[in-house]
């Protein structure tokens, strides 16, 4: 399977996975072949894009590092401590429900063979904050367990990661969702957010670790001195909050915004390397771009031999390096022809220099 992007839907394309609405109902099964109406629908969930199956990517299989079910219950359980604690109701019950959705993705995680984000995920605008709350969380955890981490701390860092952001909670909602320039005292108000959310979780929920509340609190510190609230540099950020920076960034760029359009993983990737020991921490980038694909399966791309391929497997370590699946131009078709970027002598000179639409 592969993922088309939202410009890209045409009718008879076939759905390669189940897809959800709002409230977490099946929307459109897997193998529906598409039609117009289903199209429009998908449309205005506000998706980015779908997975398809087609004949290009017939023998791509891609293993989600969460299941579908935890994922549902995920973003329900997410959801519900955001407006519960805005409501300043069932706190606790909210709580008991995110510790165990972090505790499950933890276990989730550590049960997979290949300790890679692969993929791109199928996100609904009007339920950003959701998605990425769980989608910082994820990718937070693969670093965490690449740093070693044991099963306690890779659980305070994943309460962080899934809650960095509930100081959204007391944002006026236009503001989060404003299109045009923010004023001065927008822009004020938006950067309260990681001290109010920090606050709120020490204030309310007294028996969570403090690095956690930590994390929530510095997860916009930029290495440089340029972020806030309190404008710390390097080792005087919490490494929860240098963790859960990278992760928030990534997921942010390559998410649909009121304000912007998402833009491709490996351009995030590129931005994030970037930013290495200017906004973000040296090591923990190198730790990022071994465990987080530039260019998830299925990506179809162009080489700078000028040859179109699809990304067929990726190799941790080595993510910009992948094997890639030639296409015939004119057909549209795959061929028998195979480029290991990161292991063939003979195409040490050849690059991927853009990701493409088939």
């Amino acid at each position: 399977m592969r993922f088309v992007p939202d410009s890209c839907i045409r009718e008879n394309m076939v759905l390669a996975v189940n897809l959800y609405d709002k409230d977490e109902s099946l929307l459109l099964k897997k193998g529906s072949v598409l039609k117009q109406n289903q199209i429009q629908a998908i449309h205005q969930l506000g998706l980015s894009g779908i997975y398809i199956e087609d004949q290009i990517s017939s023998d791509i299989k891609i293993n989600t590092m969460i299941s579908e079910e935890l994922k549902i219950k995920a973003l329900s359980g997410i959801k519900n401590i955001f407006i519960n604690d805005y409501n300043g109701s069932d706190l606790t019950q909210s709580m008991d429900e995110i510790k165990f959705i972090v505790e499950t993705i933890i276990n989730q995680i550590l049960s997979t063979d290949n300790l890679l984000y692969n993929m791109v995920d199928l996100k609904l605008f009007d339920e950003y904050t959701y998605y990425h709350s769980l989608n910082v969380a994820v990718i937070s955890t693969i670093m965490g367990i690449s740093l070693g981490y044991n099963r306690t701390t890779l659980y305070n860092l994943g309460l962080a990661a899934i809650l960095h952001d509930i100081g959204n909670i007391f944002i006026p909602k236009h503001i989060l969702i404003k299109q045009s320039s923010l004023t001065q005292e927008e822009h004020r108000k938006i950067r309260a957010h990681s001290f109010l959310g920090y606050a709120f979780i020490k204030d309310n929920y007294p028996n969570i670790a403090t690095s956690s509340y930590m994390g929530i609190l510095h997860h916009h510190e930029h290495c440089n001195g340029s972020g806030y609230p309190f404008g710390l540099k390097k080792n005087k950020i919490h490494t929860f909050g240098k963790i859960i920076s990278i992760a928030d960034v990534f997921d942010s760029l390559t998410s649909d915004r009121p304000y912007r359009s998402a833009i491709l993983p490996s351009d995030a990737m590129e931005y994030i390397m970037g930013g290495a020991d200017s906004l973000f921490d040296m090591e923990l980038v190198k730790i990022f771009t071994r465990r987080v694909a530039p260019y998830p399966l299925g990506t179809c791309v162009r080489l700078s031999n000028q040859r179109i391929g699809i990304v067929v497997k990726n190799f941790p370590d080595c993510c910009t390096r992948p094997r890639v699946r030639l296409i015939n131009k004119k057909t549209n078709k795959i061929t028998n022809e195979y480029i290991n970027l990161k292991d063939d002598m003979h195409t040490t000179n050849i690059t991927i220099i853009e990701v493409v639409n088939i």
